[in-house]
């Protein structure tokens, strides 16, 4: 056995007489609350809701073409309703607030919220930033940089080749293995040759190294990843990088 349940409409904002019939049954029942009269079946055309308007008519409510049919009490509820119209249509609005997606009035404090936006930053959209994930993995910094247009590799350890680079191996005669990775350290390289971002090299002027075919003044330009990974690591773990190609 199966009941048609009907389907609930998410975030309703009720109308002016809608919150005015429901005020209307909350009141006492009996002659000195005139609720005893059948005026809380009122129809009422959409189009003559005063939501918006505060003309004046021979009521004090507006121009609402039946509103004489009111009892005192229910048109001093129909005044209170209109009240609570403005109040619900502004905490509907808010809801549309809470997603970035449809935010309008606070939009600005969205960009304070998330820093945005940011010249170090791959994304080009608040919405895009708030989506991120985020995360202080080597994998959460691999997938930051390549959205920036870098390839790189990290690792928590040196020696991403097999083990052998310095670092690796303590001095010692009964050190012949390699020993623990260093701690709050990352090892990140740079493939030049496989990130469009890369511009190429820059001239770094130093004294006593002005002179063509000085490759000691010369380097890869690798500003934008270190702004970009010097941003979103850990703030207590030292990065290493490594350029590789270019």
């Amino acid at each position: 056995m199966t009941c048609d349940i009907a389907e609930r409409q998410a975030f309703f904002c009720p109308t002016k007489w809608q919150l005015w019939r429901q005020i209307i049954s909350l009141l006492p029942r009996g002659r000195a609350w005139q609720t005893h009269e059948t005026g809380t079946e009122r129809i009422v055309a959409s189009e003559s809701s005063q939501f918006g308007g505060y003309e004046l008519g021979s009521t004090g409510l507006g121009t609402e073409p039946v509103v004489e049919r009111l009892t005192v009490m229910q048109q001093y509820c129909a005044a209170y309703a209109e009240v609570l119209e403005y109040l619900h249509r502004r905490a509907c609005a808010l809801i549309e607030e809470y997603f970035c997606s449809t935010a309008r009035e606070l939009l600005p404090e969205w960009h304070v919220e998330y820093g945005h936006p940011d010249p170090c930053e791959p994304w080009r959209t608040l919405c895009d930033k708030v989506r991120a994930t985020g995360g202080a993995t080597c994998a959460y910094l691999v997938g930051l940089a390549a959205s920036a247009g870098w390839s790189i590799e990290c690792s928590d350890c040196s020696g991403l080749d097999g083990g052998s680079r310095a670092g690796r191996m303590v001095a010692g005669a009964d050190c012949n293995s390699p020993c623990a990775c260093p701690a709050n350290t990352i090892f990140i390289r740079v493939f030049l040759d496989q990130s469009p971002s890369y511009s190429g090299r820059y001239f770094a002027p130093q004294a006593g190294l002005m002179r063509a075919g000085c490759d000691t003044a010369c380097g890869p330009n690798i500003d934008g990843l270190l702004c970009l990974l010097e941003r979103f690591k850990p703030a207590h773990v030292k990065a290493i990088y490594e350029p590789i190609g270019g």
